[in-house]
């Protein structure tokens, strides 16, 4: 029974117009439900105090009845209980937005008005405020609440905001949905800096910084509206599409560039700026490289960020497809051999899922150098180690979005030449 029957219920058995099956019904239901006991001794107290406030008024003037006139006192106290529940309704908490699944790295929330960050965990329901992520590995799963998923990646800021929508604006940074049938003509909206994205049940990938957006649609559609200028383009299963600030080109839609099993990068000229790195041209010490620059590895539970010294190369869609037995190539080297290194990768599932992050530890000692330093590791991506979540397996088919290097010495002076898959 529904709290609307309950109370439905209460009201005619007070009023006397009850039937004798609705009665045994109301009986059966205090035997088991003390909040209904105690909502039908408040309706009977402010009964009879109506009811005494109304002979008080009434004894100049007529004589006492008989008998209890439960009819009208009923229908105030029905008055009362509408007006109490009102009043809850109004002064209900906020349900959450999200709930958190698990996290790694340094990820935090800071509510609407409280600045500080507080490091999440697992089981956490968040409501309006920031999810910050800080450093390229940090990742965040989380769950809306009609089911959605969210997995957010590298220095990302997602803002959940407050209000019947509850639109999400990623400020920076990557996220993945898995979106659940939406209500028809409620579609799911999220927003950036530069486009307004609405979903109704699909599955794909976001990326944003100030002056632009990608979306990467995977199943199902969405609809893209470019906030300069309103232009609106929709995106189907298998394409793509990128929002920016200039409204003199059109805003359109194109297939996704497919993934190649082998692909090699090396730097003789700059990457991407998303990639991680100081770009250095090729020279007489060397080719061209990207040498190690400061970054956020984890926060410890005291808020302290412990930094790191790091080199990577990402796509928020992927770099490549891999399969257990592909071959991972780096090459790589150190200004001081005493220092090891970490590598890892993030690994997505197939269908865009977040699979898991995996690593190794690079030991210069491990791997002769040439003559310039630089040293070669290969092998196959099963031999690195689950690093998140337990459990994780390297899937046939997963698609790699991070390759990522740190050293924790500000004298290690970690460079690389080169990542392959192969």
């Amino acid at each position: 029974m529904n709290g609307v029957d309950r109370d439905v219920l209460i009201v005619k058995y007070l009023d006397g117009s009850a039937g004798s099956e609705e009665v045994v019904a109301l009986n059966e239901l205090l035997k088991v439900d003390a909040a209904s006991r105690s909502l039908l001794r408040e309706a009977s107290f402010q009964a009879l105090t109506l009811a005494d406030l109304g002979q008080g008024r009434g004894l100049v003037r007529r004589p006492l009845s008989p008998r209890w006139n439960y009819r009208p006192l009923a229908g105030a106290a029905a008055v009362l209980l509408i007006c109490l529940a009102w009043a809850i309704w109004l002064l209900r908490t906020e349900p959450p937005l999200l709930t958190v699944v698990r996290a790694t790295g340094a990820v935090s929330w800071s509510s609407d008005g409280d600045p500080s960050g507080t490091a999440i965990d697992s089981g956490m329901q968040l409501g309006p405020g920031m999810v910050t992520l800080e450093g390229a590995t940090s990742s965040a799963e989380l769950i809306l609440s009609d089911g959605s998923s969210v997995t957010l990646t590298g220095q990302t800021e997602l803002s959940l905001a407050p209000g019947k929508d509850k639109p999400l604006f990623l400020r920076r940074g990557s996220m993945m949905m898995d979106v659940r049938p939406q209500s028809k003509g409620r579609p799911l909206r999220l927003r950036t800096p530069t486009a307004e994205i609405d979903v109704l049940g699909t599955s794909f990938c976001l990326s944003a910084g100030a002056d632009q957006t990608m979306v990467t649609v995977g199943e199902g559609n969405v609809r893209v509206r470019r906030r300069v200028d309103g232009a609106t383009t929709e995106v189907p299963k298998g394409s793509m599409a990128t929002a920016t600030l200039d409204a003199s080109r059109p805003l359109e839609t194109r297939p996704i560039p497919p993934l190649v099993s082998q692909w090699r990068a090396t730097f003789d000229v700059p990457p991407p700026a998303l990639w991680q790195g100081e770009w250095i041209p090729a020279d007489a010490t060397g080719p061209g490289r990207l040498r190690n620059v400061l970054d956020v590895s984890y926060r410890r539970r005291d808020g302290t960020i412990v930094p790191a010294h790091v080199v990577s190369v990402r796509d928020p869609s992927a770099v490549a497809t891999v399969r257990p037995d592909s071959t991972l190539r780096v090459k790589w080297r150190v200004r001081n051999p005493a220092q090891g290194v970490l590598l890892l990768l993030s690994v997505l599932q197939p269908d865009g899922k977040f699979s898991g992050n995996f690593q190794t530890e690079l030991r210069p000692d491990a791997f002769p150098s040439d003559s310039s330093g630089w040293r070669l590791f290969s092998a196959p991506i099963s031999s690195l180690e689950t690093r998140y979540p337990e459990g994780a397996r390297i899937p046939s088919g997963g698609r790699v979005t991070l390759v990522f290097l740190a050293c924790y010495s500000a004298t290690a002076e970690l460079e690389v030449a080169e990542v392959a898959f192969e």
